[in-house]
């Protein structure tokens, strides 16, 4: 899919990046050995090649040290102004060298070509630098899926958190609001209910007091009901406070 080309991409372009990299610390090196180079075959008229030649065993002790030093570099290579070898260490790799990456560094002295120097690159060194490189691109893909993977699950688990706390808070506020609206009923019901027995206990001491006007009826029974009704009333009206 897109994210393997993705991949693909990535992984390409490291490995030029990784032979660049010889190329480049290849042409230092060389730019290094041509600076020795110049300094141990310094003649009157430039380089002295016809020098080297007679007696290459100096120069191919430089070289040799040289290449030594880096193991990464497969042969360094001499040549003079006309393009001819004058050595090569070691002189067994020259001969299959065509596909071996080399960097190239011009012979100067006294602002005049004299030669090049030529470093060729192992590409056994290149291809433990590209493993390298997949490997760990490999891994900080891995790392970055699986942190990505950890955060939607995490995220995931937070996102329904959420919905529950915000159904929690929906309940709670049905919860309250049909509290509410229980307690406005009541609250209207107990003043209509108020009202009429407020009205029905001032009818019933108007009538008390009309009866115990009356000789006959003073002490009977029906004084005995007018106030247990009184008390009945007054026990509804307590209920409803």
């Amino acid at each position: 899919g897109g994210v393997g080309r993705v991949v693909a991409v990535l992984l390409q372009d490291l490995s030029q990046r990784a032979g660049l990299d010889h190329i480049l610390r290849a042409t230092q090196e060389a730019r290094s050995v041509a600076e020795a180079v110049t300094s141990l075959g310094r003649g009157p008229a430039g380089i002295d090649f016809y020098r080297f030649r007679k007696d290459l065993a100096p120069l191919e002790r430089l070289l040799a040290g040289r290449l030594a030093s880096w193991p990464d570099l497969r042969f360094i290579e001499v040549r003079d102004r006309f393009g001819t070898r004058v050595t090569a260490v070691p002189s067994s790799v020259i001969a299959s060298a065509a596909g071996i990456p080399r960097a190239q560094v011009t012979l100067m002295l006294g602002g005049v070509p004299q030669g090049d120097v030529r470093v060729g690159v192992s590409t056994e060194a290149i291809d433990r630098d590209i493993d390298a490189l997949r490997r760990s691109l490999r891994i900080k893909i891995a790392a970055a899926v699986a942190l990505g993977a950890g955060l939607l699950v995490v995220g995931l688990f937070y996102s329904l958190r959420l919905i529950r706390k915000n159904r929690e808070l929906e309940h709670a506020r049905q919860s309250a609001a049909r509290v509410e609206y229980r307690v406005n009923l009541g609250s209207g019901l107990a003043h209509e209910i108020r009202n009429p027995l407020n009205s029905m206990n001032m009818n019933l001491q108007m009538l008390e007091e009309e009866l115990q006007g009356v000789p006959e009826l003073e002490g009977g029974e029906h004084v005995e009901m007018l106030r247990s009704m009184q008390g009945e009333i007054k026990r509804i009206a307590n209920l409803i406070d």
